[in-house]
C-alpha cells in the first residue's frame, strides 16, 4: 500500500486539534468558550484545507 504524506500545516492543525480537544476534556477546563470557538475553528480549517480536494 503506498503511503500518502500529508502536508506539514496539515499535521499542524491536527496536533492543535488533538492538544485543543484534550485541554476541553479535561476535569474542570478554564475558558471553556474559547476552547470551543477554537476547536470548531480548527475543524473548519481541517475539513476545507486544499489536500482534501485531491490532486
Amino acid at each position: 500500500m503506498k503511503s500518502v504524506p500529508f502536508p506539514h500545516d496539515l499535521v499542524q492543525l491536527q496536533a492543535a486539534f488533538n492538544r485543543t480537544y484534550a485541554a476541553l476534556a479535561a476535569p474542570h477546563p478554564a475558558g471553556t468558550a474559547e476552547l470551543r470557538h477554537r476547536l470548531l475553528t480548527l475543524s473548519a480549517r481541517l475539513w476545507w484545507h486544499p489536500f482534501w480536494s485531491g490532486p
